[in-house]
């Protein structure tokens, strides 16, 4: 049930940063708090096996990239950073996560479609969003996403794109926007959805491109997998 959810992830987030190794005598601070929908989809996510988190805090997932080789582990999304001499949360993970999983649970796309932490072919904007969702068969992006960790830092990301995509192409001292980076990943992807995602909140945008300017343009919900009747873990 959703309303156990939160209670469920607090233990479960408990139990790893106190299994880690430098933690001491501190508490576990979670700020802001555990929003019910999203506990419940990274619970689901990881009762699916769709991500797990090793004893140093780093996620392990076949919807990250690779590690560099077989015998490496991925180092790429670490729940616990280290910040002056201690161990914190870094919340807006769990919501990547949560989130993550949420797009092949609930919108039947599938774990080779979804990608956290998107690289793989697109190097000249690596990294630029926090997910990115193909059409089936290694096709174009269809749906980039990006997780903040509460409604200012969305509202901050909403106000940066917008200003970015009325300008049109332009380099990131033209803008000095934070988030430029996300313009230029839908830019240069040429993505038709914008997924933007904190604790207790989802907004979808339909991306559109007239000559060189783009627009956001709010939509009732991103699209889920038009292959799939329902979700399927291995599609």
């Amino acid at each position: 049930m959703r309303t156990e959810s939160e209670p469920r992830l607090q233990a479960y987030l408990g139990e790893l940063y106190h299994a880690l190794p430098d933690v001491g005598q501190n508490p576990l601070t979670i700020r802001p708090r555990l929003h019910a929908e999203e506990a419940e989809d990274f619970l689901d996510g990881l009762e699916a096996g769709l991500f797990s988190v090793d004893c140093d805090g780093y996620v392990q997932s076949p919807l990250l990239p690779p590690a560099l080789n077989s015998k490496s582990r991925q180092e790429i999304l670490q729940i616990f950073w280290h910040s002056r001499g201690r161990r914190v949360l870094f919340r807006e993970g769990v919501c990547q996560l949560a989130a993550a999983s949420s797009l092949v649970l609930e919108y039947g796309w599938g774990v080779k479609d979804v990608r956290l932490e998107p690289r793989g072919d697109l190097r000249a904007v690596a990294y630029g969003v926090d997910l990115a969702v193909r059409e089936p068969s290694g096709g174009r992006i269809l749906i980039c996403g990006e997780v903040k960790r509460d409604t200012l830092e969305l509202k901050k990301l909403l106000d940066d794109l917008t200003d970015c995509f009325l300008r049109g192409s332009h380099p990131r001292t033209a803008c000095n926007r934070k988030n430029h980076p996300k313009f230029q990943f839908c830019r240069h992807t040429k993505a038709e959805h914008f997924w933007a995602v904190c604790p207790g909140i989802r907004r979808a945008f339909r991306i559109e491109f007239v000559n060189d300017v783009l627009n956001l343009r709010s939509v009732e919900d991103i699209p889920t997998n038009p292959r799939t009747a329902g979700p399927s873990l291995h599609s």
